[in-house]
């Protein structure tokens, strides 16, 4: 049988108001729902299917692991990413305008604003930003 599996990876760009960019590239796991809704989209003939395509950042310091549901300590929101599947990746990009002063350590994907499935979440790369900072976030996940 052949060996299939899902990873993905977080590209983090910060822009400073001068315009100083620094960058930073944070793996990931898929988790046990976003498998599982994957197998569910392969293997069902709905229209129900929901694109894993919400990005949001939090603070949370602690591991990643499969039965992860949520983010630690979110915040901003979720931004719907914009992006393309070409082959066996899927990327989608977000940003976020920065208020107030935080380190950004955790990243995770969704498949809705509110609530829903997670499909992956990074943690332990802090990223210190603060007012007029502005993030950008690109996930992408390779099946094969």
């Amino acid at each position: 049988m052949e060996n299939i599996g899902m990873k993905g990876w977080f590209d983090v760009t910060k822009t400073s108001p001068d315009g100083t960019q620094e960058k930073f590239f944070v793996p990931n796991i898929v988790v046990a729902d976003g498998k599982t809704s994957v197998a569910s989209m392969i293997g069902s003939d709905t229209a129900s299917a929901v694109a894993f395509d919400h990005l949001a950042i939090g603070s949370g310091e602690q591991a990643a692991v499969l039965l992860n549901s949520g983010l630690i300590h979110e915040f901003y929101g979720r931004v719907d990413g914009s992006g393309a599947v070409i082959g066996s990746h899927a990327t989608f990009t977000g940003s976020f305008g920065i208020s107030g002063t935080v380190s950004i350590s955790e990243y995770a994907v969704f498949n809705a604003v509110t609530a829903g499935s997670m499909l992956a979440r990074a943690s332990g790369t802090g990223v210190a930003a603060i007012s007029g900072d502005y993030l950008e976030l690109t996930y992408t996940v390779v099946v094969g």
